[in-house]
């Protein structure tokens, strides 16, 4: 399990997404170490929790043990995404239809595989 990340930082925004989730945008409050770069790149599309507070934190409030990270399903977020792109990309055809070529279309990317 890696540590987790301790900075100072100020919240400087969010918006939203297609699949309702938001994203948000925070700055450190001062120059980053190459050697805290590194540790932040380390993290990147790791899922994990944030605790954003405008005081000092009181660790005596923030649990202990490793709390299994809930959300979506793998096969959710897969056509979350083709949704996104299906309203980027797709003109005159309905998502479901886009949806079950795609997924074809990968089904028999990885069945190319075991041959």
């Amino acid at each position: 399990m890696k540590p987790p990340i301790e900075v100072s930082a100020q919240f400087m925004g969010m918006s939203s997404k297609a699949d309702r989730s938001f994203s948000l945008r925070f700055n450190t409050a001062e120059e980053v170490s190459p050697k805290d770069a590194a540790i932040y790149t380390e993290y990147l599309m790791v899922q994990g929790w944030l605790l954003f507070s405008p005081n000092e934190i009181n660790y005596d409030d923030v649990p202990k043990t490793d709390t299994p990270i809930e959300g979506k399903s793998l096969s959710t977020r897969l056509r979350d995404v083709l949704y996104v792109l299906y309203c980027h990309k797709e003109k005159g055809t309905d998502f479901e239809s886009f949806y079950r070529a795609q997924m074809e279309r990968l089904i028999e990317h990885f069945k190319g595989k075991l041959e």
